[in-house]
Formats: C-alpha cells, sequence, structure tokens
C-alpha cells in the first residue's frame, strides 16, 4: 500500500505533471481524451520503478499510484483551471470591446452598428 502512496507522491510531485496536463487541456477537445490520455502519463510517470519492483502487485500499486495522481490533476485543470481560463478570456474580450467602444464615443466616430446614440428615435408610447 505504502508503494501506490509514494507512487501517487511521486507522479503529483513532479513539477512537470501539471503543466504536461494543462497543455493536454488545451489541445484534446473531449474530457474523455484528456482524461485517458491522463491515465496513460501516470504509467509512463511510474515506469522508472520498473527497475526495482520486486513482484506484479508492487508494479501494479505504483502504477495505480501514479495513473490516480494524473487523473486528479486531469480532473482538476477540467473543472478549475479551464473554466477560470475561459472566464478570464471573456473577461479580456469584455474589456477590449467596452474600451473600443468608449474610444469611438469619444472620438466622435460611428459606433460598430452605424448608427450614432444621439440619432436614435425615441421610444414610443404604446396606447
Amino acid at each position: 500500500m505504502f508503494t501506490a502512496l509514494a507512487a501517487f507522491a511521486d507522479a503529483f510531485g513532479n513539477p512537470m505533471a501539471p503543466a504536461i496536463v494543462l497543455a493536454l487541456a488545451l489541445l484534446l477537445t473531449r474530457p474523455l481524451q484528456l482524461r485517458i490520455a491522463a491515465a496513460v502519463l501516470g504509467c509512463l510517470s511510474a515506469l522508472p520503478t520498473l527497475a526495482v519492483t520486486t513482484s506484479a502487485a508492487e508494479l501494479a500499486l505504483a502504477l495505480l499510484g501514479g495513473v490516480v495522481a494524473l487523473l486528479l490533476y486531469a480532473e482538476l485543470m477540467l473543472h478549475l483551471v479551464l473554466p477560470g481560463l475561459r472566464f478570464a478570456g471573456r473577461c479580456v474580450l469584455a474589456v477590449g470591446s467596452l474600451s473600443l467602444l468608449a474610444v469611438r464615443t469619444v472620438l466622435g466616430l460611428p459606433l460598430p452598428s452605424g448608427r450614432h446614440p444621439s440619432d436614435a428615435e425615441p421610444p414610443r408610447d404604446r396606447p
């Protein structure tokens, strides 16, 4: 059992693991693809322990620890990091649109719709 815990700590403590999983999360379109890729990377991260394992059970526990660590990174990317990046992108687009609108208004340039706010017709009263 300590073998799985040690493999988890080794894979989770690797500073390149979250960067690789983030790159995969940005490249792969479906969550299932990211989870499968993270599981494969977890298996690859446990391969150096292959030389020192004495039994098949120890190897299986090492593989399990590596897979679980990188699957945890994949879930963190899917549920926390990617939505945060999407929100930040929307904020940047909104600030850019608002600043462009403010500059056009200050300079007296036509708005993107081609109408100036002062040219708008007043609302009509309904009977």
